[in-house]
């Protein structure tokens, strides 16, 4: 995603604020969201997040990437997927107080869902006439693939 700023260079800084009910999201290049009077650039952002976690993580070292806790505050970013469970006891409130939670919960792409059900329901289908089938019950069979064939051409 391009800047909303400059529309020149890829958008890195990504935030929503919320004032009164008026929502206004940002999708800024790193030097924009440092120009934008915004009150923050992206590493004070992170700075300011992480200035709560816990001072003994100092010396603890992610077991595959090698990244402190001190380099992922300073960079505003982790190291890799292993940081998360290194990290879990700082990254963890933190992530949940950004994101309001640590499970994902929010909105699926339009029409994914629609998408996702039709497959499952083709899948159970398949697997109901593969056991047809198997019982010998040819006359299921032969409803079941013509649903199937239906369902294939109505979803493309």
């Amino acid at each position: 995603m391009l800047c909303s700023k400059c529309h020149k260079n890829e958008a890195s800084v990504y935030f929503k604020q919320n004032i009164n009910g008026e929502v206004r999201e940002y999708a800024l290049c790193s030097q924009c969201a440092a120009e934008a009077e915004l009150g923050f650039t992206p590493l004070n952002l992170f700075g300011s997040m992480f200035a709560e976690a816990r001072p003994k993580t100092e010396h603890k070292r992610c077991t595959l990437c090698s990244s402190t806790f001190e380099e992922i505050k300073r960079k505003g970013k982790v190291g890799c997927a292993e940081c998360y469970s290194v990290f879990a006891d700082e990254l963890g409130p933190m992530i949940e107080s950004i994101h309001r939670g640590a499970k994902h919960n929010g909105r699926a792409p339009e029409g994914y869902s629609e998408k996702r059900k039709a497959e499952n329901e083709l899948e159970t289908l398949r697997k109901e006439l593969r056991a047809a089938i198997e019982a010998e019950e040819y006359e299921r069979a032969a409803e079941l693939r013509d649903l199937i064939k239906r369902k294939e051409a109505d979803h493309g």
